[in-house]
């Protein structure tokens, strides 16, 4: 073999490689300084149908975005409460989150109309009233602070836990009933005639056991998830309310992305959106098998007893009356 042949195929063999090599790395480099981190906090355990559509909803966006946007999940509050997270997204700390509306009814007081009891039939008018108009008049004050929400999320339906059991509005007469804090849930209290309390809900638990509370209304999800329900004895099945919860992003997370990539978000938010609600309702049943194994008595309310606290909490609507007359279709008749 000639020198000159020697020379070519030594720098087929060698050269290019490396070349192929370094090229492959500075493409690798690029794509990691375009890549652009989305937190996302929120505040339930992992084991629960709400992580688990936030999981669907970082999946779609990544796989949508080809890699182009990741998502990073941080659950269970390690981030702080509600309350901060959200602020944490007004202040670009964070992407998206995921609060209770009942929480963050300071920064938009409308959201408590939803802390109404009774106001709708079933889960089906409750998506139907806020992804029509009466969500967006709910969402106002929100867009005002350049906050946008993507779509509503529940942890399912309100019941009732104590440690006594209740099946009629003066049952309630005189305990502590543990709400999260808004001005209605404390209106429905004392409608009921029981002593408002709260407390920061990853406390509610050695808040019970020590004696500072005793009844609460949570969704299924929480009380089984977060072993509420071992520390109670009466579960009362109303279906008073629901625990809606609001996936957040904000305006200026949306202006930093393209539009393809702002399309991609929304495509999310509505794909796990329809996930998230049918996994809930899924899991509601699930829930209460496993209650029922345990030494929890539960209780259902009947049509009558569900009628006897709806005329309990007429003040509660009268209250709300001059925003609640708006949307009358929407609401339960």
């Amino acid at each position: 073999m000639g020198l000159k042949k020697y020379l070519i195929l030594s720098f087929i063999f060698i050269i290019i490689p490396v070349a192929i090599y370094f090229i492959a790395n500075q493409m690798r480099n690029d794509h990691d300084q375009n890549m652009i981190v989305l937190k996302f906090g929120h505040n339930m355990p992992i084991d629960t149908p709400i992580h688990e559509s936030v999981v669907k909803f970082k999946e779609f966006i990544e796989n949508a975005s080809r890699g182009q946007l990741k998502v990073e999940i941080i659950p269970n509050q390690q981030l702080g409460t509600d309350v901060e997270m959200t602020e944490m997204l007004t202040n670009g700390k964070l992407a998206f989150t995921l609060p209770p509306t009942s929480k963050i009814t300071l920064l938009a007081p409308k959201l408590e109309l939803l802390d109404i009891p009774y106001l709708f039939s079933d889960r089906q008018s409750l998506y139907h009233a806020i992804d029509d108009t009466f969500g967006e008049y709910l969402y106002e004050d929100l867009r005002k602070l350049e906050i946008e929400p993507l779509g509503l999320w529940e942890s399912g339906y309100k019941h009732y836990t104590c440690n006594k059991k209740v099946t009629q509005p003066n049952d309630f007469t005189g305990l502590r009933l543990w709400t999260m804090d808004s001005s209605v849930l404390r209106s429905q209290a004392i409608a009921l005639n029981a002593f408002p309390s709260s407390a920061d809900h990853h406390e509610l638990f050695n808040y019970i056991k020590n004696d500072k509370v005793d009844c609460l209304e949570d969704s299924l999800t929480s009380l089984f998830t977060q072993n509420l329900y071992k520390v109670q004895n009466h579960l009362t099945l109303s279906k008073h309310g629901f625990v809606a919860q609001l996936l957040l992003t904000s305006q200026n997370v949306l202006d930093s992305l393209t539009p393809r990539q702002r399309k991609i978000v929304y495509e999310a938010a509505k794909s796990a959106g329809t996930y998230q609600r049918e996994q809930v309702e899924k899991n509601e049943q699930i829930y209460i098998d496993l209650i029922n194994k345990t030494p929890v008595q539960v209780h259902t309310l009947d049509e009558n007893e569900n009628l006897n606290f709806l005329k309990k909490f007429s003040p509660v609507y009268y209250e709300n009356r001059e925003d609640l007359k708006k949307y009358t279709s929407y609401l339960n008749p």
